[in-house]
């Protein structure tokens, strides 16, 4: 769907409690970095990982892939690991 520039700049005008979210999102997301977590987008469900024991984040598995067994949990946020076109 195509979007003008005044119905972006409309759906950008954050109401108080979408603020509120977002500020929350922030924190929560600031809070698992310092406890040794990362997330992972993969085919279209938001991964929380657990870094590696040297604190890398990507922890690769024999096949070149994120290694799934480092997965602590998933959330329910839409997300998309696509690129910028």
């Amino acid at each position: 769907m195509e979007y003008t520039d005044d119905e972006v700049k409309a759906l950008m005008e954050l109401t108080k409690e979408e603020k509120a979210a977002v500020t929350r999102f922030k924190s929560a997301a600031a809070n698992l970095d310092k406890h040794g977590f990362w997330i992972f987008s993969g085919s279209g469900t938001l991964c929380i990982m657990r870094c590696g024991n040297k604190g890398e984040s990507t922890v690769m598995d024999e096949n070149g892939g994120v290694d799934q067994r480092f997965i602590v949990d998933h959330a329910k946020i839409l997300n998309d690991g696509g690129d910028w076109a």
